[in-house]
């Protein structure tokens, strides 16, 4: 449930690519940032988390090497409390 207090929405699929095996999307309102998130899956089943500000061709924010119970609170950290 935390996800929505992220002001989470526009969600889309990344599809394979050299860098990823897929992952997702989405759009936040958070408290501290506002932006684009991506959450790629890479090829040895860790995510890498990218956020994009205002320069959608540039990362403002990029963690690799997460595991999936991780997830939510990297992203929180980011998005939603300091």
């Amino acid at each position: 449930m935390i996800v929505w207090s992220w002001g989470f929405h526009d969600l889309m699929s990344i599809p394979e690519m050299s860098d990823c095996s897929g992952g997702l999307r989405f759009r936040v309102d958070g408290r501290i940032f506002q932006g684009i998130v991506m959450v790629k899956l890479a090829w040895d089943d860790t995510y890498t988390i990218e956020l994009y500000g205002s320069d959608i061709f540039k990362p403002v924010k990029s963690i690799s090497g997460i595991y999936f119970d991780q997830l939510t609170e990297v992203i929180d950290g980011y998005v939603e409390t300091p």
